[in-house]
Order: C-alpha cells, then structure tokens, then sequence
C-alpha cells in the first residue's frame, strides 16, 4: 500500500474536525485560490500571518513524506506577513488594490531559479551548498507585486529528466502514489502544490518540465509564450539565443484561475502583448483535438484513459458551444526527432561531467557510468543519460537531416499557425499515460514529444486535469497561437468548471 498524505477535503466536502476548530480555519484557508486570497487580505477579513503559517504548517506536515522542499526562507516569510498586514492598515484605496496584485500570496519556487539566500545548486553534487547571491528578475517581479517567497523546490540533475531525483537532495515522490513519479524537472513544485503545500509557484519549461509535472499531480501548470518571461537568475545557463526559444519560466497552480494573475505579474511590462484583461467567450472558440500523434517504431503509445481525458475536454467543449474536429497532421509523428534535432544542438552547453564546477576537464563517462552502477557516481542516472545521448547526437542524429528536420518544423509551424490563429485551441494528450512507477522513465522517454514540439514551435500551453485513474491525476494539454495564452486560460478554466480541476490526494 502506498503512503497517504494527511487529509484535506475539497471546500463542499465535510472535514474532519470540528467547524471551529482552529486546525480546521487553518486547513481551509490552504483550501482558496490565489486570487480570493489577495481580495481577503485588502479588504482585511484574512490576517496575512495566519495565511502563512497555515501554509508553513502544511508543509513542515507533507514534507517528510514527499521531499518537495529542498530549502525555505519561513522566519523571514512570517516578518513579511506582517508587514502585509501593517500594510493594509495604513493604505486604501487605489494604492493598496493596484500596486500590489499578489499581496500577501505565497509562492514556491524551483530551485534552479535564483532566490537570494536559498539554495540554488540545479541538483549538482558539485554546487552542494551554493546559495543565490541574488533574485532572479522573476522573483522581483512577484516580490514587487506582494509576493511571499516560501521555500524552493527539487528537481533532477541540471533538472535533465522526467523524474525528479539528483545527489544532492534525493528523490521527491508523488502525493497520489509514492511510488509514482512527480515528474520532472519541475517535480517538486507540482508535488508541493498538489499537497497543498503551496498554491502557485514558478516552474520552467524546456521540453514539457511544468505540463508534465502538472499533469502526473493533478494541477494546472502554463508554458508560455516565449520570450516574454526573463530568464536571468537561472542555473546551469546556455549561452545559445535558441535556449530562450524553447525555455521559459512559467506559472503553476491548484486553480486555473490563478494563471492569467501570474503571468501579468511574471511577464512584467511585456504582459501587454498577452491581452490578459480581455473577456474571451470560449463558446466562439474553434476546438481541434488529436488522440494521438500517429504509430512509430519505438514511440511510447497513448493509453486509452489518456484518450478518453481528450474526448471528454472535446465533447464538453461541444456541448458548450465550441466547433469541434479531429484532425491528424503531418508528420507528427517523427515529433521526437523534430525535438531532439534542435535540443540537442544547443551551441554552448556547459559541460556536464566536469571535474570541478568551472573545470573544463570532463571525467570520463564510462567510469561514470559504471561507479553509477554501483551507486558511487556523484551524478544520477538521468543526468548521465541526458548527457550521454548529447554527445551521441552526431550518431542519433547526424547533421545531414538537420535541415530536414528544420524544413519539417517550419511545415508544422505553419499549420498550427494557419488553423489556430487568435480564436481556436488544440486539445490532445499532455503525455500519453499518467504518472508512471520510480525508475521507468526509459520506456516512456518517446512521451515527452506530446510537450516538447510546442518548445519548439514557440506556442503557449497549459495542462488541465480532467479525471482520475485508479487515483491518479489524467490531465489534456490545451494549446494557442503564439501570445494567445489567454485562450489557453480561458479553456482550463471552462474545464475546470466542468471536470472539477485539482482533487486532493485522497
């Protein structure tokens, strides 16, 4: 049997102490999303403090189990709730509600971005006890708008990897099944958010990290539009104009709700070209949906729950009004290949194996691997992998189809371009089964094109639960033209409405 969390019921269910039970006010306030949470602090019927202790409660109480948290900041949290809260005193009016948009929010973050003082070591063994000397951008940016930093979150290694395990802080399981993985690299995150441990956070997206984390834990999770986030403050970074193209930051959260707040914030000035406050009337919307990129030697198939989650979105979405088709384009199948061509040609990759962290000499690989074997490598199994099939692309991938490649992901490009526009989604898989068992990444690595060649062709997507299998969290992947991420929103918080977004771990 798999280890529970400690139960928290939805807001319409009975809980399990008395209505005015101290425990029980706390839990309910990890019960409200984002948005309520900064309306009840302007208008002062919510104490700032008592939102975050109820939340540094929560995750002293899941932590242990789930190993999401990697390093916190909560004395300094409780100083900056108070300040909040003398803050809201003091100020009315224009200047209290429109300065400050996440007054009062706590917010988790992934490790590898920069939080001043908190750890910040990508998982590398070499980097153990490396501190941000300073916030990255983004983190300013939440801060400016009232933001409570809490914690920062696990990854995998140089967060290379759909399961979230590095040396220096172990493995992180996932709140529905511990045996399951959380996903990766943003696997951390998505588990403390899951848990209620969190209720939004800043992940990164370079080949699916926040949808698929997202998707095997039940929440919301946005890659943008790229570009429009700043990515300084990151580790390990690539110099490669490219790597901004394909990585981005992005928000996730237990609330669909909650996405179009954050990326106003996370995007700063360039939020304009995101329209964020524009109504859209999702019965207009045409809706295009794909079960399943098409049979492939070697390509992970899409199970049939996952299918049906696809269905499902569709056939409400219909109902709702919306024109529906399936449709099957080109090629989409050679998706894996697409990706990986542009991946793994990232000119000014630092080097992985070196032997301090500013070496330029590389420790060998097979050594490597074979100390790996026998667990007495400083480097996981994922980050070896990763980096073995980086100096294996010459072979995997020879330069010859590049241009190929590169013709073919301008066909596609053109397509989606074609038939999304400004007013219609695509609805299909986030990744073709739900959270798979510790230590199976290898069979299901194909999975990740249903995420990755939305990297590459620069369009915003968000991964929406829609059901649950045997308890697991099965989520569809809601996809727009470029800086039509409001559609996406739109969409996951129709669907919401519908299938009842996140479900606590039960």
């Amino acid at each position: 049997m798999h280890q529970n969390l400690p139960l928290i019921e939805d807001k319409e269910e009975v809980c399990y102490v008395n209505e005015e039970n101290e425990e029980e006010k706390s839990e309910n306030l990890l019960l409200i999303s984002a948005s309520d949470l900064v309306i009840d602090i302007k208008n002062g019927k919510l104490k700032c403090v008592d939102l975050i202790t109820a939340y540094i409660a929560r995750i002293k109480a899941v932590n242990p189990i789930l190993n999401a948290v990697i390093d916190e900041r909560f004395n300094e949290a409780l100083t900056e709730a108070k300040h909040v809260d003398e803050l809201v005193q003091k100020l009315e009016g224009d200047a209290l509600w429109n300065q400050f948009p996440l007054l009062g929010v706590p917010v988790s973050v992934k490790e590898p971005i920069g939080v001043k003082g908190l750890s910040h070591t990508a998982g590398d063994y070499h980097r153990s006890g490396v501190k941000a000397s300073e916030d990255a951008t983004v983190i300013k940016f939440l801060k400016e708008a009232g933001a409570i930093i809490l914690c920062v979150t696990n990854v995998p290694e140089w967060s290379m990897g759909w399961e979230t395990q590095n040396p220096v802080y172990g493995r992180t399981l996932n709140p529905y099944n511990n045996h399951r993985t959380t996903g990766g690299s943003s696997g951390g995150e998505a588990a403390l958010i899951a848990s209620a441990g969190s209720v939004v956070g800043v992940g990164s997206d370079m080949a699916g990290s926040i949808r698929i984390c997202s998707s095997f834990n039940g929440i919301f999770g946005h890659k943008p539009t790229p570009n429009l986030i700043p990515m300084n403050g990151w580790h390990p970074m690539v110099i490669d104009e490219y790597f901004h193209h394909i990585h981005t930051f992005g928000p996730i959260s237990r609330y669909a709700r909650d996405l179009p707040l954050l990326m106003k914030v996370m995007s700063g000035q360039k939020s304009v070209h995101l329209r964020l406050d524009e109504t859209v009337d999702v019965s207009k919307l045409k809706i295009f949906y794909i079960e399943e990129f098409g049979p492939s030697f070697g390509i992970t198939p899409v199970q049939s729950y996952i299918k049906l989650a696809v269905l499902k979105a569709s056939e409400y979405l219909h109902a709702f009004g919306c024109k529906v088709k399936n449709i099957h384009p080109k090629n989409l199948r050679l998706a894996f290949e697409f990706c990986s061509s542009k991946e793994f040609y990232l000119q000014g990759v630092p080097e992985f194996l070196a032997k301090t962290e500013n070496s330029l000499k590389a420790k060998n690989i097979t050594w490597e691997w074979i100390k790996c074997i026998f667990h007495q490598s400083k480097h996981s199994y994922s980050g070896l992998s990763f980096y073995l099939l980086y100096k294996m692309k010459n072979w995997l991938l020879p330069e010859t189809k590049i241009e190929f490649y590169d013709n073919k992901i301008r066909e596609l490009e053109n397509y989606f371009n074609t038939i999304l526009k400004d007013n219609a989604v695509l609805v299909l898989p986030t990744f073709p089964t739900h959270a798979f068992y510790h230590y199976l990444l290898p069979s299901h690595l194909s999975g990740v094109m249903y995420t990755t060649i939305f990297n590459v062709l620069g369009f915003p997507a968000t991964s929406v639960p829609i059901m649950q299998r045997n308890g697991m969290p099965v989520s569809v992947q809601i996809v727009a033209g470029p800086f039509q991420d409001r559609l996406c929103f739109a969409v996951a918080r129709q669907l919401e409405v519908a299938f009842g977004g996140w479900k606590a771990p039960a």
